[in-house]
Protein backbone atom coordinates (compact mmCIF):
# COMPACT_ATOMS: atom_id res chain seq x y z
CA UNK A 1 0.00 0.00 0.00
CA UNK A 2 1.31 3.32 -0.62
CA UNK A 3 0.79 6.97 -0.93
CA UNK A 4 0.13 9.21 -4.09
CA UNK A 5 -0.47 12.95 -4.10
CA UNK A 6 -0.82 15.19 -7.62
CA UNK A 7 -0.65 18.47 -7.58
CA UNK A 8 1.00 21.69 -8.90
CA UNK A 9 4.55 23.50 -6.85
CA UNK A 10 2.88 26.74 -5.60
CA UNK A 11 6.41 28.13 -3.95
CA UNK A 12 10.19 27.13 -4.50
CA UNK A 13 12.12 29.15 -1.81
CA UNK A 14 16.18 28.73 -0.40
CA UNK A 15 17.01 26.85 2.70
CA UNK A 16 19.45 27.58 5.21
CA UNK A 17 21.66 24.84 3.37
CA UNK A 18 23.43 25.78 0.26
CA UNK A 19 22.14 24.32 -3.06
CA UNK A 20 18.57 22.97 -0.84
CA UNK A 21 15.68 24.25 -2.11
CA UNK A 22 12.08 23.93 -0.46
CA UNK A 23 9.24 22.88 -2.83
CA UNK A 24 5.61 23.51 -1.76
CA UNK A 25 3.21 20.85 -3.83
CA UNK A 26 -0.79 22.18 -3.23
CA UNK A 27 -3.21 19.39 -3.92
CA UNK A 28 -6.95 18.45 -3.17
CA UNK A 29 -5.47 17.18 0.91
CA UNK A 30 -3.68 20.81 0.97
CA UNK A 31 -0.18 21.21 0.87
CA UNK A 32 3.13 18.76 1.16
CA UNK A 33 6.97 20.05 0.84
CA UNK A 34 10.09 18.77 0.10
CA UNK A 35 13.53 19.75 -0.08
CA UNK A 36 15.66 18.60 -2.88
CA UNK A 37 19.15 19.66 -4.28
CA UNK A 38 18.00 21.49 -7.39
CA UNK A 39 20.69 22.02 -8.77
CA UNK A 40 22.11 18.38 -8.64
CA UNK A 41 19.50 17.20 -9.98
CA UNK A 42 19.15 20.08 -12.62
CA UNK A 43 20.94 17.63 -15.76
CA UNK A 44 17.96 15.35 -14.98
CA UNK A 45 14.75 16.98 -14.72
CA UNK A 46 13.75 21.10 -14.01
CA UNK A 47 11.17 21.75 -11.76
CA UNK A 48 9.71 25.42 -11.59
CA UNK A 49 6.68 26.87 -10.00
CA UNK A 50 3.26 26.09 -11.99
CA UNK A 51 4.55 22.56 -13.30
CA UNK A 52 2.17 19.69 -12.40
CA UNK A 53 3.94 17.27 -10.39
CA UNK A 54 2.84 13.49 -8.84
CA UNK A 55 5.25 12.56 -5.59
CA UNK A 56 4.60 8.78 -4.66
CA UNK A 57 5.00 6.89 -1.48
CA UNK A 58 5.88 3.20 -1.36
CA UNK A 59 7.14 0.78 0.85
CA UNK A 60 8.21 -1.48 -2.07
CA UNK A 61 11.22 -0.50 -3.91
CA UNK A 62 10.26 0.65 -7.95
CA UNK A 63 12.87 -1.61 -10.21
CA UNK A 64 11.90 -0.26 -13.14
CA UNK A 65 12.76 3.88 -11.28
CA UNK A 66 14.80 4.68 -13.43
CA UNK A 67 12.23 5.25 -16.09
CA UNK A 68 9.28 5.66 -13.65
CA UNK A 69 10.61 8.39 -12.06
CA UNK A 70 12.60 11.98 -12.78
CA UNK A 71 13.61 11.81 -9.14
CA UNK A 72 13.82 8.56 -6.95
CA UNK A 73 14.95 8.05 -3.70
CA UNK A 74 14.57 6.61 -0.04
CA UNK A 75 13.79 7.84 3.74
CA UNK A 76 12.85 7.08 7.12
CA UNK A 77 8.81 8.17 8.57
CA UNK A 78 9.77 9.96 11.60
CA UNK A 79 6.78 12.09 12.83
CA UNK A 80 3.18 12.54 12.33
CA UNK A 81 2.16 15.90 13.75
CA UNK A 82 -0.81 17.90 12.16
CA UNK A 83 -1.94 15.45 9.59
CA UNK A 84 1.47 15.87 8.02
CA UNK A 85 3.81 12.54 7.51
CA UNK A 86 7.55 13.31 8.45
CA UNK A 87 10.36 11.83 6.43
CA UNK A 88 13.97 11.93 6.70
CA UNK A 89 15.99 11.55 3.26
CA UNK A 90 19.61 11.56 3.96
CA UNK A 91 18.56 14.53 6.73
CA UNK A 92 16.75 16.13 4.19
CA UNK A 93 12.98 16.76 5.22
CA UNK A 94 9.43 15.40 3.12
CA UNK A 95 6.05 16.52 4.65
CA UNK A 96 3.44 15.15 3.05
CA UNK A 97 -0.64 15.99 4.29
CA UNK A 98 -2.42 13.17 4.92
CA UNK A 99 -5.87 12.55 5.61
CA UNK A 100 -5.17 10.11 9.08
CA UNK A 101 -3.19 11.56 11.64
CA UNK A 102 -1.99 7.72 11.78
CA UNK A 103 -0.98 8.04 8.06
CA UNK A 104 -0.29 5.18 5.85
CA UNK A 105 3.30 4.41 7.52
CA UNK A 106 4.31 3.40 10.76
CA UNK A 107 7.04 5.34 12.67
CA UNK A 108 10.35 4.01 11.40
CA UNK A 109 9.47 2.61 8.06
CA UNK A 110 11.28 2.76 5.33
CA UNK A 111 9.47 4.11 2.26
CA UNK A 112 10.75 4.99 -1.24
CA UNK A 113 9.71 8.32 -2.71
CA UNK A 114 9.54 8.91 -6.24
CA UNK A 115 8.81 12.10 -8.13
CA UNK A 116 7.73 13.04 -11.48
CA UNK A 117 6.82 15.75 -13.37
CA UNK A 118 3.15 15.49 -15.18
Amino acid sequence: MGLSIKGRIVEISDTQWRGIKRLVVAHGDGESLLELPLDKIAAHVTLNVGDSVEVAVSPERDENYRDNWDIYMWGIVYSYKDRHMYVSVGGLIMSIQVVDEGGPFSIGSKVYIGVRKR
